[in-house]
């Protein structure tokens, strides 16, 4: 009978801990009007097109990119088209991934200097990361295995590549 009890008592005793813990997370939680709010649609376009801007510098261009380090090759020539080239992205979704990470969705238009210009059917999707700073960025992970597949297309056509110093 006494076992009976203090495992009972004991019982109480977690179920207690366990809701009291369960309540302070809920109470202590930020309001909604705290949490961060994500960047607009338009926000985003303007920094893709600023990194995909091959008549900006390389320092403007890789402030949009997270982490230290120099940016990944294709993503300051990303297409290997030049200073020609105009592209534009049209940002159509953004979407939280977490408190700190969101995914941008949209398509991207190619003005080529021959007057020809070419838009993306589908849809692609480019995962930001809020840095320490509050500024939203490119991940690099996500533009580093991009790099990686290009790097390997090379190697299977027989080309000699070197790994890119942003993604090492």
């Amino acid at each position: 009978m006494k076992r009976s009890t203090i495992a009972a008592g004991l019982g109480a005793l977690v179920l207690a801990v366990v809701a009291s813990v369960g309540t302070y997370i809920v109470v202590h939680r930020p309001p909604p009007s705290q949490l961060p709010s994500l960047p607009t649609t338009s926000e985003l376009a303007a920094k893709l097109d600023t990194l995909e801007n091959p008549r900006l510098s390389t320092d403007v261009r890789a402030d949009t990119i997270s982490g230290e380090g120099p940016a990944p090759r294709p993503a300051l020539d990303p297409r290997g088209f030049g200073p020609e080239i105009t592209v534009t992205n049209n940002v159509t979704g953004v979407t939280a991934d977490g408190l700190d990470r969101l995914v941008a969705t949209g398509t991207i238009k190619y003005d080529f200097p021959n007057g020809t210009v070419v838009e993306t059917e589908n849809q692609r999707e480019v995962p930001f990361v809020r840095e320490s700073d509050g500024q939203w960025r490119v991940d690099r992970a996500y533009l580093c295995a991009t790099v990686a597949m290009l790097e390997e297309f090379g190697r299977q056509k027989g080309h000699d590549v070197k790994p890119d110093p942003g993604c090492v």
